[in-house]
């Protein structure tokens, strides 16, 4: 499978999580600009629908884009494996540092730790958790100068049948 045709599917696997289950995601526009073995590259546009009242990206909207960013990456290596593995995130931790007022890109690098915790979620009846960093920047206004840094555990469990 070639990376076109793998970022294909990836962008058609958040789109139907979206509709499925988590209607937010289509709300703020969430769409996927890359995603491999290693990265995962969302980006939420600055619309009515995420602004705040100063007219930067509302805290729930960054945390959404924060959120599937790190989710994609766990969510293909499940995908992948073919293993029935639940996902959850336990908590969540941000610092804002500028305001988002722009598009805003979320990248998270945990592709090859999400793909560890799947195998050790499918060998073993506990829940298997890891931190995934999530750094969010807006290209247009700032070049690649975070402007909030989110830290997503990432909790995996394995589902009996």
């Amino acid at each position: 499978m070639n990376n076109e045709q793998s970022l294909n599917e990836a962008k058609q696997l958040l789109e139907q999580f979206g509709k499925d289950f988590v209607p937010m995601i289509g709300f703020c526009q969430a769409e996927l600009v890359q995603i491999d073995e290693k990265c995962c590259e969302i980006v939420l546009p600055l619309t009515s629908h995420t602004k705040n009242h100063l007219g930067s990206m509302y805290f729930g909207a960054l945390h959404v884009g924060a959120d599937c960013a790190a989710g994609m990456m766990a969510m293909r290596s499940i995908q992948r494996s073919g293993y029935n593995i639940s996902l959850v995130f336990k908590n969540s931790q941000a610092n804002f540092f500028k305001r988002p007022d722009g598009d805003v890109h979320f990248l998270c690098t945990g592709g090859l730790e999400s793909a560890h915790l799947v195998e050790k979620a499918q060998s073993s009846d506990e829940r298997q958790e890891c931190a995934l960093k999530v750094e969010a920047t807006v290209p247009a206004k700032y070049g690649n100068e975070v402007v909030a840094q989110f830290q997503l555990t990432l909790s995996l469990k394995k589902v009996s049948n």
